[in-house]
């Protein structure tokens, strides 16, 4: 009858470890899941394998075949059990030795039980069961010690209060399993069983939860409820005993009378001492308590009025640090950005002192711990980091920038631009968790850094931007500097070149002129012919180098103006008598045009009459064969207007205003193959401007050229200089 009880409990057992087994696999993308259910698994085997020889299915061969049957059971359940440890603490190489050295001592105790081994059969049966049950015992002893003694190492290693908590859990299953299995190697087998269900039953909550029971906080409750119930009932006792006694001796009362007037001064005489008494017993065994309205009301003053992003980290962490007593607390600036295609959040970190390190890292878009960041905005642990199955996918680099910031929580910091910011909160001194009331707490006082980050981000890019503007604005005044030294080193090369070429020039002149006078009879045509185009030749490159020369003085500020009254008409004239040879040359008429009463202006005769030829020459240069030139003069809003239109090639749109400028012609392409330095229209312009007035031009590729200036007819104390290219205006 004893067996078949017996029988009857072992299949009850078997059927709580398949159910426990069933539950854990919901967890199946777990490693310690699959563990757990694998030893539920095996233990329910073990246990139907008991039923069964309780009922009598196996006629065992040996002596004593029962105490076998469940000492063998129960080491090879150890060694299972011992696999899920070590998947629990994703132990290493070195530790999963263990069970391979087990599973290697078990295979020779189960040789040796056999009958396999020809020594165990040289042994007395006796001896040869102590030996056996002593060796199974320390085989038994040395593989609970090392599962015992790595978890509790693993409990000094970490260093978050969740993660401590769920260790202490799984050494109490370890215990409840280690006590079970002894007693199940000293024959109690019903206490062993109880035992072990229950080890299993909490390694089953463990690895089917994620938010265990803080132990710590319950235990910590349970004292504080303790304490204060203790001190309840001695302060009611105790001041109830006293009244009790004066009531009776100053009055003789009925008992439910002085009863009631006993409990009414005990309620107005002990409450407010056992409320004293129960905030303190609080505060002492719970640690600090919070007021979260004045915790965000200061929290928000303290920052709200700050505008420097250093000065705004380091006051948010100084008010979190002693609010929740915690060892350290960094901000985060984040940023979108794309690198070789892939979209990355760079965080960088706000530096509260120069002796902090550089801490910035980056996540990318699709994260794990960025898109959880994102879509739930609200706070995340590192414990969840390291057990909730969607954080497994993140990066190494991910895993190693958070590894080295030794934080508990990350809190996001958004506002109406999106995730702009983060605070991450270290352990607190305490050695406690974060309650989710405080969890609730940090977001609130993130959503009102949100705001002082937001004004702190936009008064830094601020400033940055107007450093940038300050460095650009030395930049320019740099660069203004090295070209205006440049201008100078230009304008010097070219006026101490070109009054060196003077003197070249003038003894080839002179040489030409006595060529002229005393060898010309006796040349041959031909010679004749080539000393006209070496006088020709010679004309042009001093007139060139008198451009140089001119332009110079311009550059230089040297210009001094012989100022006269002068009359439009006379300086045309003056200035088209040595062209009209030239437009004779190439067939292009000449046609002059005044228009109304002109008044005089005045000015330098020389620099005008040059400004008028050098038009004129270069209408006539560009022109085409037979084509025509118009020189129009007329007033207007007392400034005389003088332009000078030809039939010539004409000149792009996007190029008239560059045509003012020194050396054109050498990077034009349309004027290449035509002879000059293109100094002629910037001399003009330097003329005109020189004389108050200024310059303009229109043109039609193809179509012919108008160039142009006006000029004052009343002369003021200082001339202002006016470099402006505008367009030719009407004819009056």
């Amino acid at each position: 009858m004893e067996t078949e009880n017996l029988a009857i409990f072992s299949v009850l057992w078997a059927v709580v470890y398949l159910s426990i087994a069933s539950l854990v696999l919901r967890r199946r993308g777990e490693a310690v899941a699959r563990a757990v259910s694998l030893y539920g698994a095996a233990a329910a085997i073990w246990e139907i394998g008991l039923a069964l020889l309780y009922q009598g299915w196996f006629t065992p061969q040996a002596p004593n075949f029962l105490m076998w049957h469940v000492t063998m059971g129960g080491y090879i359940l150890t060694l299972f059990f011992l696999l899920v440890n070590l998947e629990f603490l994703q132990a290493n190489r070195e530790a999963r030795t263990w069970f391979w050295l087990g599973l290697v001592w078990g295979v020779c105790l189960l040789l040796a039980v056999t009958d396999l081994l020809p020594l165990s059969r040289l042994m007395p049966e006796a001896s040869r069961v102590t030996l056996l049950r002593v060796v199974i015992a320390l085989s038994w002893l040395t593989l609970f010690f090392s599962m015992g003694m790595a978890t509790i190492v693993a409990y000094y290693r970490a260093s978050q209060p969740l993660h401590k908590n769920r260790l202490i859990f799984w050494i109490l299953a370890l215990g409840f399993i280690a006590g079970g299995d002894a007693l199940l190697l000293a024959d109690a087998t019903a206490l062993g069983e109880g035992l072990r269900i229950i080890g299993v039953v909490i390694a089953a909550y463990v690895a089917l939860t994620h938010n265990l029971i803080d132990l710590f906080e319950m235990a910590l409750k349970s004292i504080l409820l303790l304490l204060t119930t203790s001190l309840a009932v001695v302060a009611y006792a105790g001041i109830f005993l006293i009244m009790q006694a004066q009531i009776q001796s100053a009055w003789q009362l009925n008992p439910w009378l002085w009863g009631l007037i006993l409990a009414i001064l005990s309620v107005f005489m002990v409450n407010p001492v056992l409320n004293l008494v129960n905030r303190a017993v609080n505060r002492l065994v719970l640690g600090k308590q919070y007021d979260p309205g004045a915790i965000v009301r200061g929290y928000s003053m303290g920052i709200n009025n700050i505008v420097e992003l250093n000065l705004l980290a380091r006051t948010a962490q100084q008010l979190l640090v002693k609010t929740f007593d915690i060892e350290r607390v960094y901000l985060f600036l984040v940023d979108e950005t794309i690198e070789d295609g892939v979209g990355y959040y760079l965080l960088r970190y706000v530096t509260v002192n120069e002796e902090d390190s550089n801490r910035d890292g980056r996540l990318r878009v699709n994260d794990p711990v960025a898109v959880y960041l994102n879509q739930a905005k609200k706070p995340l642990t590192q414990y969840d980091i390291d057990l909730l199955p969607p954080f497994k996918a993140i990066s190494a680099e991910t895993r190693a920038w958070l590894n080295s910031l030794g934080v508990d929580v990350l809190v996001p910091i958004f506002s109406r631009n999106g995730w702009v910011g983060m605070l991450t909160l270290g352990p607190k001194l305490s050695g406690v968790r974060y309650f989710d009331d405080e969890l609730v707490l940090l977001t609130t006082l993130a959503d009102q850094t949100a705001v002082a980050l937001e004004n702190a981000r936009l008064f830094s890019d601020t400033v940055k931007l107007n450093e940038d503007l300050v460095r650009a604005q030395k930049a320019l005044e740099a660069a203004n500097l090295h070209l205006r030294e440049m201008d100078e080193v230009k304008s010097a090369f070219i006026g101490v070149i070109t009054h060196e070429l003077r003197t070249p020039f003038a003894n080839m002149a002179f040489s030409l002129q006595l060529l002229n006078l005393y060898g010309r009879e006796s040349f041959t045509p031909e010679q004749r012919e080539q000393l006209q185009q070496l006088n020709a030749s010679l004309r042009s490159a001093r007139q060139m180098v008198d451009n140089l020369v001119m332009l110079a003085s311009f550059l230089n500020k040297q210009v001094e103006l012989g100022i006269e009254s002068l009359l439009m008409r006379d300086l045309i004239v003056d200035a088209l008598t040595p062209l009209k040879d030239m437009a004779k040359d190439k067939g292009v008429s000449l046609q002059l045009e005044m228009v109304g009463d002109l008044k005089a202006v005045i000015g330098d005769r020389n620099l005008l009459t040059n400004a008028i030829a050098q038009l004129v020459h270069n209408a006539i240069k560009f022109n085409k064969s037979g084509g025509k030139v118009w020189l129009t003069c007329w007033m207007m809003d007392e400034q005389v207007y003088l332009d000078v239109k030809d039939t010539g090639i004409g000149v792009p749109a996007e190029k008239l205003p560059l045509l003012w400028d020194i050396f054109t012609q050498v990077a034009d392409p349309l004027r290449r193959g035509v002879e000059g330095l293109g100094l002629g229209l910037a001399l003009v312009k330097y003329i005109v401007a020189a004389h108050g007035g200024h310059v303009w031009a229109e043109s039609q590729p193809g179509e012919g050229s108008v160039f142009g200036f006006c000029l004052p007819t009343v002369r003021s104390k200082s001339l202002p200089i006016h470099l402006a290219v505008t367009s030719p205006p009407a004819k009056t």
